[in-house]
């Protein structure tokens, strides 16, 4: 079973969410839960989500970069050629 499909915006913000959670831990807040347990489950999978989006960039980071070193011609042809998967 492949995980869902999150939207980098929703993975965004709850990458955002995390941070300010964790700087208020910094500075001796103590943290509960208080979403709703969907809510909290959704966050995670956001949390999970941007992590494997980061993993898929960081293993694929030299050809990406090779790709955007391209103009803007020569990375429209080769989209044009690659065969859908």
């Amino acid at each position: 079973m492949s995980a869902p499909a999150i939207p980098l915006v929703q993975q965004i913000e709850e990458v955002k969410f995390a941070i300010v959670r964790q700087q208020s831990m910094m500075k001796g807040a103590k943290i509960r839960e208080l979403r709703k347990p969907a809510i909290a489950e959704r966050g995670l999978a956001c949390l999970e989500s941007a992590q494997r989006t980061l993993e898929t960039l960081a293993k694929n980071a030299d050809e990406i970069r090779a790709f955007l070193k391209l103009s803007a011609e020569a990375r429209a042809a080769v989209l044009a050629k690659k065969e859908p998967a």
